[in-house]
């Protein structure tokens, strides 16, 4: 298995529960990794609305999860796309 950082992008309803929805894929790096693990873990979450939200309107987010490992093969350019 190789050794790889990245991290993947979506855009997500989070609605008036706390509860993640519509999870909409955007883009990751590598091409093509880190995208189910990391839906299944958005779909998994909860949020609580802020003092802002106190109403606790749905509201639409852009989420990135990260994936870093010192050992991984392509760490610099990981780092560059995922601008941590």
């Amino acid at each position: 298995m190789t050794k790889k950082a990245g991290s993947a992008r979506f855009i997500i309803t989070i609605d008036q529960h706390g509860n993640s929805k519509d999870i909409t894929f955007l883009e990751s790096f590598p091409a093509g990794m880190f995208i189910s693990e990391s839906r299944e873990a958005l779909s998994d979450w909860h949020w609580q609305a802020t003092s802002k939200n106190s109403q606790q309107h749905a509201i639409k987010c852009t989420v990135q999860i990260d994936y870093f490992m010192k050992q991984a093969i392509n760490l610099d350019e990981a780092r560059t796309f995922c601008t941590i």
